[in-house]
């Protein structure tokens, strides 16, 4: 829920393990073996998911990219391209 609430902000591995009160190695071993993928990884995964939805709600692609977190509309652009 965290992510989702943060998800236009930077994310760092470091601050996800701090939220959970563990370090970043226990963080990414613990995230790996609940979701399957590392916690860059899910945090990703977790901002195509709303650019997704959101384009196709109809949203213009720069706004998209703001609300997901990406540098730019290009680079979201080349994430969803990426899946």
């Amino acid at each position: 829920a965290w992510i989702d609430a943060h998800i236009a902000e930077p994310i760092a591995v470091a601050q996800l393990a701090a939220l959970a009160c563990l370090s970043p190695s226990q963080f990414a071993a613990r995230c790996v073996a609940e979701t399957g993928v590392a916690p860059i990884a899910y945090v990703r995964e977790r901002r195509l998911q709303l650019a997704r939805r959101l384009r196709a709600q109809g949203w213009p692609v720069q706004r998209v990219a703001e609300r997901c977190g990406y540098r730019s509309p290009s680079a979201l652009t080349a994430a969803l391209r990426r899946t």
